[in-house]
């Protein structure tokens, strides 16, 4: 398992996903995307993204592209946590979030897609990055749905390991 993050929400997203999967007898690795170079020993992969201003990170559109020759061959689930989630009336723009990952390996059929809410804790955001998201409106706290991501992980389980590419 992959995934970029900005200020941490992303990660604790993908190691709660890594520890469900493990449960179920996997072996999972849970790292930045900065710090996988290939997927050859990978069996499966899932990606995901903080998204910021609409979009998945620019990491995650890159990753994609740089690896989607295994990418192609590999069961891929993929991901993405938002912290604009947290209100209902995103969830229609939300598909779009991903777009960028599908220009960049547009030939990947992913066994499974998630959105989830985020969080946002001014605390871990320097004075500029808390100005701007005060002026937008964002909401403030943690709004990750613990429950729902455990499922979403339990449920990948079988699509990953019992899926083959051609």
């Amino acid at each position: 398992m992959t995934y970029a993050s900005r200020k941490g929400s992303t990660a604790a997203v993908a190691e709660a996903i890594g520890a469900v999967l493990r449960e179920t007898g996997a072996d999972v690795h849970v790292r930045p995307m900065h710090d996988v170079y290939n997927l050859i020993a990978y069996d499966a992969v899932v990606i995901g993204s903080a998204v910021y201003n609409g979009t998945v990170m620019p990491q995650a559109a890159q990753f994609i592209a740089s690896q989607k020759h295994s990418l192609k061959t590999l069961p891929v689930a993929y991901f993405a946590v938002s912290l604009a989630l947290a209100n209902p009336d995103e969830l229609p723009n939300a598909a779009h979030y991903l777009d960028p990952v599908y220009t960049n390996g547009p030939e990947i059929k992913p066994v499974e897609v998630a959105l989830f809410a985020g969080s946002y804790q001014p605390a871990a955001w320097n004075l500029l990055g808390r100005l701007v998201l005060r002026f937008s409106d964002q909401p403030q706290g943690d709004f990750r749905n613990w429950e729902e991501i455990r499922r979403w992980a339990a449920g990948i389980e079988h699509r990953l390991l019992n899926t083959t590419k051609e």
